[in-house]
């Protein structure tokens, strides 16, 4: 039986590192690579090795895959895999993620050596697909910032009669009432 490797990269920032490591739990190794530290390509010893930043995760289908690959022998299988990465950003699927094209070269026999930038390390590269997908939850907060912008640029976008007002004229409207507010509670 062949052994299975997972090397996490992360950068500072990322918020599920853990909760991803916990995620794949079931491979023969896993090495967490945070970004900027010194970099020891032999850390991690496995037959495969299955390429993940921290706020990515492994659904079902590709985790089922990868199970009957590292039962198969060596022999019968192909150097490497590309894998279809898959990110959900402001409310719908999208191939492809933040940190590099899809699919990937995300799976393949051994670390010889880490490369040197996410992009160049793992173009496109000619290799046998898997039907399994990574998620990336990296623009996961961005619908609810983007939700957020859109809540404040609504307060001067439109009076409740149809008038645009300014920016200003909603600061001192809201500054008026609030000013009232304190005084008819005798706060001041």
């Amino acid at each position: 039986m062949a052994t299975l490797g997972v090397a996490v990269f992360s950068v500072p920032g990322m918020k599920h590192v853990e909760r991803r490591v916990q995620s794949v739990q079931w491979a023969n190794d896993i090495v967490v690579q945070r970004i900027g530290e010194a970099v020891d390509p032999h850390r991690l010893r496995a037959d495969w090795v299955l390429h993940l930043w921290g706020e990515e995760f492994i659904e079902g289908e590709l985790q089922k895959e990868l199970l009957a690959l590292r039962a198969r022998p060596l022999a019968e299988s192909r150097p490497a895999y590309n894998i279809a990465v898959r990110s959900y950003v402001l409310g719908r699927w999208v191939d492809g993620s933040v940190w590099g094209p899809s699919p990937s070269r995300r799976l393949a026999r051994q670390i010889r050596r880490w490369p040197p930038t996410w992009c160049s390390g793992w173009k496109v590269e000619r290799a046998a697909p898997l039907s399994g997908t990574i998620r990336d939850d990296s623009t996961a907060e961005l619908a609810f910032c983007v939700s957020q912008m859109n809540r404040i640029g609504s307060l001067w976008a439109e009076a409740p009669n149809g008038d645009v007002t300014s920016l200003g004229r909603t600061a001192v409207f809201s500054l008026g009432l609030f000013l009232r507010l304190v005084f008819r509670t005798g706060l001041l």
